[in-house]
Formats: structure tokens, sequence, C-alpha cells
């Protein structure tokens, strides 16, 4: 091939190799392409049986639905973009391969729409249809009577560094295949991240787009795991509860210890913290010459996207949430580690429960009084 450009269906059909894997199959018929041979009578290549000799940056065609004109897409083999995870891909399209404008290579439309930053939920269920209805796929029409749309979901991801966040959210959308309505598996979800959720991952070194799609196995399943680590199933559980009162700790999904600069140059830390589907925030200030700690509590998704109703936090009787030692860390708490090691022996080793180790010259912050008790 000494064309350089990109070929269009035409080409592709005119210099096919008919011998190939994919000349051999027989035309979908759904795609864009197989639609206008029928009703203009050309001949233009089945998007799906672009032949396997022919180099992919010449056959690549613009994936319609994306922002941008960039944006390309082919079929290859099957073999070549063969996914091991592909049970859990939403939409079945055996060889696709999406590529972006800046040379990234997706070989599904999930992973390729996460990629892309969307405007509104509408934005990101046209592109869906646009692309599914160019490459022939089962026609996808929005479903918004879905059990599940609007309900709460969590899900716990580890980044490649093997940090952990549990990522909370909101299922926003739902599409499903007009060809095949009974049938809960052609069912596909938009979901949308929580913004808290998603700075905090950022802070961590972990990025996520904010909308993305879910398949209905895995919708189902984030929204269980929602309800199991919230309890928010507040009936038969509620009596349950009630008549259990045994003290359980709750190991936080988020934990954030940071040092804050104050408007006054002093520095005080701040403890972030997200469990039960809730962001507490933990402040030291200074009110009236002393030292206190405030705490405000964020719910991360509310209940009901359509109420403006305030939710009670839950909990079961008993239960205690693991915040760890909060300290403001005051300049007169700062002693040299000989003298707290000291201190520490004579009061039975009291203090050591509440001490922070100080990097910057082997001294320890103490925060307890001359009886070894927290002042």
């Amino acid at each position: 091939f000494q064309n350089t450009n990109t070929l269009s269906l035409q080409e592709l059909n005119e210099v096919k190799c008919y011998d190939c894997v994919l000349c051999q199959m027989p035309d979908c018929g759904r795609c864009h392409s197989c639609r206008q041979n029928e009703q203009e009578r050309s001949r233009r290549c089945c998007v799906r049986k672009m032949c396997c000799k022919i180099p992919t940056k010449l056959k690549s065609q613009p994936a319609l639905g994306f922002p941008d004109k960039n944006w390309r897409f082919v079929f290859d083999h099957p073999l070549k973009t063969m996914n091991l995870r592909s049970t859990t891909r939403s939409f079945s399209l055996p060889g696709l391969r999406i590529t972006s404008p800046d040379g990234r290579q997706f070989l599904s439309l999930e992973t390729a729409f996460a990629s892309v930053p969307h405007a509104c939920i509408p934005d990101a269920i046209s592109l869906v249809t646009r692309f599914l209805s160019q490459v022939g796929s089962l026609r996808y029409v929005s479903f918004t009577g879905h059990f599940l749309v609007d309900k709460k979901f969590c899900v716990d991801f580890t980044s490649s560094s093997g940090r952990s966040i549990t990522l909370y959210g909101a299922i926003v959308g739902c599409m499903r295949s007009g060809e095949m309505k009974k049938n809960e598996e052609n069912h596909v979800f938009i979901i949308q991240y929580n913004n808290d959720v998603l700075e905090i991952a950022r802070s961590m070194g972990i990025e996520a787009r904010a909308i993305q799609i879910f398949s209905a196995e895995f919708a189902w399943g984030s929204v269980i795991a929602f309800e199991r680590k919230t309890n928010c199933n507040r009936k038969a559980i509620v009596k349950i509860d009630q008549s259990t009162p045994c003290e359980t700790w709750i190991v936080p999904d988020i934990r954030i210890d940071e040092v804050v600069l104050q408007t006054d140059g002093t520095k005080v830390p701040q403890l972030t913290i997200v469990a039960r589907g809730y962001k507490f925030l933990l402040r030291a200030k200074l009110v009236a010459g002393r030292y206190g700690v405030f705490i405000t509590c964020t719910q991360l998704q509310e209940m009901s996207l359509d109420s403006d109703s305030e939710e009670e936090i839950y909990f079961k009787p008993g239960e205690l949430v693991d915040i760890g030692v909060f300290s403001p860390r005051r300049d007169d708490d700062t002693m040299p580690l000989a003298s707290f090691i000291l201190k520490n022996y004579i009061h039975s080793f009291k203090c050591g429960r509440w001490a922070f180790l100080r990097d910057e010259d082997c001294g320890a912050y103490d925060i307890t009084d001359k009886n070894a008790e927290l002042h």
C-alpha cells in the first residue's frame, strides 16, 4: 500500500484480499456502512470486516459520538485484541480497537468512554448510542425507569502502585437494548463518582473519570456493596441490631493526614476520614486563645437525588469509627526524645499512646501533662 492517507470505506472494499478471516465473514447488515449499501445500492466495506492485511493506520475510521474527529476505530482479527477480562464488558464488540488523538489505544468502548471528559449525562449517553449505531451493535435506548437508577454505590479500587481507595457515587442513567428488553444482561449503566472522593483520590495519585460505564452485573454488585458497607437497610436489620450491643471498630475506607498552614502562619493538622459513605473532616482551630478540634460530617452522596432532606448518620449500637490519634501539635508539646523516653518510663509507658516522633530533629510531640493525662 503506497497510499499514506486513510482509506475510505469504498476504497477498503476495493482492496480487500477476500482471503483473511474478516474478509470471509458475511456482512453484519447492521452497521452504518451496511445500511447505506442497502439504501443507496453502493459498495462500502462493512466496518466489522476490515481486511486483516490492510495496515491499521490506513483502515481506521472516524469514531462517531466522540468529541474529536481524530478519535479513530478499526476492527481487527479478534485474537489480536483479545482481553482476558472480556466477561466484564458491557458491549460485545470483538476485534474493536479505538485510538485517541494522542495515540492511546483502547480495546473496548468502556475504556475509551472512561478516558473522555463528559460535560453532562445526555452527552455521555449520546456518545454511546451514536458509536454503537455506527458499528452495528444492538440498538441501545435510554431507560430511566430501571430500579438501580439514582441508587448509590461504592467500589474498591487499587492503583498500579498498590494504593487502595473506596470510590463512592451514584448510578445516573441506564441504557437497554430495544431489541431484547427483558434480558438484564443487555442493560448498561452510566455512573458518576462523587467529586469529594475524586479529589481525595487525585491527592493520592489515583486518576478516575467522573462519568463511566458499568455493566449490569457490576452495577448490581456495587449497589449491594454500598448498602452492606453503610447499613442502608434500616428495617429488620435495625431491630436485630438493638439486641446485639457489642463494641465493634469500623476501619475507615480512606484516611488522610495533612498539616495545614493557617492565615496567622501557624501549622495545624487536618484529618480526613471516609467511612460508611460519609466524609469526616477534623480540623484544629485557635478560638479565644485556645486550640479546639472541630469536626464536620458530609454525605458523599445524597440518599435521594430528588430530595433535599438530610439523612442521619447510621451506626449500630456499640460501633466506633477508628480515627486514630489527633493533636494540634502545640510548640510547648515538643521535647527532646531522651526526655520523652524518661517520662514515658516513669509513667509506665502511658505517654507513648499519645506521642508523635518529630522527623526533623529526632524529638517527640508529647500531648500529655505532667501526670501522663491528655491535656
